[in-house]
């Protein structure tokens, strides 16, 4: 196929058409070669593997360290430490120093962690994962290299778990106020109702706190909770996300996700035009 336009105009046009609707990308690596070169590296630009998709893994790690280490900037990993494929990932993870977004659904396998220090992600999710030591796990996590540059940060733990009340201590949890870049946190529900007051009282530069849930029930069931905890801090949001992977890959796009949905949220209650809301409610539609 021979080239019509400018070659920095047709790119541009098949890149603008690649970012209007994702799933086009598939059809438009077999336009040509050179469109195939100009657009594989959006096809990369941001990975979700879900639990159990091994061939996806394995395909994904089976790119080249470089060109994944140049395109890979966020990835999403539905894991549990138990799978067959912690190799696999482990060696996804080390082509890629330089992802921006790091999301763990499941609990992290020790042996990523020297990996994961090398990173310096701006936005990360981890799991409080009681296999490493409830009562230490914030004490030895927070303080990692790996959240050195992390402005966004998500920490859920499974509230049908049996509660360690040592899980809770502050003094494991201060280093929260340490980090050094860490402007926008979020809970679960069962960190939220144990650790939403200290950090709002310690964690000053915080200029959002999510609570985070999957349905609208429960999070209005939290609601007289969260209104003890939070009084009238400004800072405090509740969201209800229904489909958190297809919310994270609109962020990864730089679309509207529940991060940006809050920060909007928060402007609004600043400038005193959430009235006719509950005062630390954002609810999704």
């Amino acid at each position: 196929m021979e080239p019509v336009l400018p070659p920095e105009l047709e790119r541009e046009i098949f890149e603008t058409a690649a970012y209007i609707d994702r799933s086009d990308i598939p059809a438009l690596l077999l336009v040509c070669k050179r469109v195939h070169q100009w657009i594989e590296p959006l096809l990369y630009r941001s990975i979700t593997i879900v639990a159990r998709d091994d061939s996806r893994l394995l395909a994904v790690q089976a790119r080249p360290a470089a060109f994944l280490q140049r395109n890979l900037h966020h990835l999403c990993v539905a894991y549990n430490s138990t799978d067959t494929l912690t190799g696999a990932l482990k060696t996804l993870l080390s082509y890629c120093p330089n992802l921006r977004s790091l999301y763990f659904d499941g609990n992290l396998h020790a042996d990523f962690l020297p990996i994961l220090d090398n990173m310096r992600p701006q936005r990360l999710c981890l799991w409080v994962d009681k296999a490493f030591a409830p009562a230490s796990w914030a004490g030895s996590m927070l303080t990692r290299p790996m959240l050195l540059c992390v402005t966004h940060l998500e920490l859920y733990y499974d509230q049908n778990s049996e509660l360690d009340t040592a899980l809770w201590d502050w003094n494991e949890w201060s280093y929260l106020a340490s980090l050094p870049a860490l402007t926008h946190l979020c809970f679960s529900e069962a960190l939220s109702a144990q650790l939403l007051r200290p950090t709002l009282d310690n964690c000053r530069t915080l200029c959002v706190l999510i609570t985070l849930f999957s349905n609208f029930p429960t999070a209005r069931a939290f609601e007289p909770t969260l209104t003890a905890l939070a009084g009238d801090d400004p800072r405090v949001v509740v969201v209800v996300v229904g489909q958190l992977y297809e919310d994270l890959e609109s962020g990864f796009w730089g679309e509207m996700d529940f991060w940006a949905r809050a920060d909007e949220f928060v402007t609004r209650k600043r400038s005193g035009q959430t009235q006719n809301v509950p005062l630390n409610y954002y609810l999704d539609q």
